[in-house]
């Protein structure tokens, strides 16, 4: 947030912050704590380079794009929220009121979560961390509840923070790890084992070799249409690429 936070309009927040009060509390949130974890990169704001304004806007969900007749984006279309609180979790849902905001350009931020069905419990889309960590890196914890079983990178925090802090996140994992394995002595290693169990997972799992075929076929794909690249947008087509998945 230190990068923008200069260009935040905050009489704007104030009053987004004001509006959505009754809906936090009524869910037991502080709205004052709130507002003070967004201010809270003031002291570190870079100075800013223009006098664009950004503000937020809460508890809404884009619903539907319009554009004009040249294929130009003009709106999108919101949908307002409220919160509810249903076992032990806070949770938005539709109001029924939907109105439109006139905008020439949307960026889609969504948010990811771990998988559910991996085995390790998880709290607010992120698998759950130990408490009292045995070996903590940079005061966090890449421990899971269960002894001797790490997460690290998205695993442990899905979707947070600026490009390359998941890679920063799984560096400071693999430290974790080290320290770990030194309390530990050396055996066979199974590979064999290793690999049976993973065919055993009943899910694509991606190696290396994937990863190489994958290129290959979008490289490919990118000549046959004559573009300088081409990427696949979904997991589903990528996985077919790679032959981890037949095609329907």
């Amino acid at each position: 947030m230190e990068y923008v936070i200069d260009n935040l309009d905050q009489n704007a927040l104030d009053a987004e912050i004001e509006r959505v009060t009754p809906i936090m509390q009524a869910v037991n949130q502080d709205p004052a704590a709130a507002r003070a974890t967004i201010l809270e990169a003031l002291p570190k704001a870079l100075p800013k380079i223009s006098d664009t304004k950004f503000r937020f806007e809460f508890l809404a969900s884009p619903v539907q794009m319009f554009g004009d007749a040249n294929g130009n984006l003009t709106q999108v279309e919101l949908k307002d929220n409220t919160l509810i609180a249903k076992d032990g979790d806070t949770k938005a849902r539709g109001t029924g009121n939907k109105r439109r905001l006139d905008v020439e350009t949307v960026v889609f931020a969504i948010g990811d979560k771990v998988d559910e069905l991996f085995g390790l419990p998880v709290e607010w889309n992120e698998f759950v961390k130990s408490a009292s960590p045995r070996y903590p890196i940079d005061g966090n914890s890449y421990e899971s509840p269960f002894e001797d079983v790490f997460v690290g990178g998205w695993s442990r925090k899905a979707s947070s923070g600026l490009v390359g802090y998941a890679r920063k996140d799984g560096t400071n994992a693999s430290k974790a790890v080290w320290q770990y394995l030194q309390t530990k002595q050396p055996i066979e290693v199974n590979m064999d084992a290793v690999v049976e169990r993973i065919r055993d997972l009943n899910k694509p799992v991606v190696a290396k070799e994937d990863i190489k075929r994958l290129e290959a076929v979008e490289q490919a794909e990118a000549q046959k249409r004559g573009l300088e690249e081409f990427k696949f947008d979904n997991n589903d087509d990528m996985l077919q690429a790679m032959g981890l998945m037949e095609t329907a």
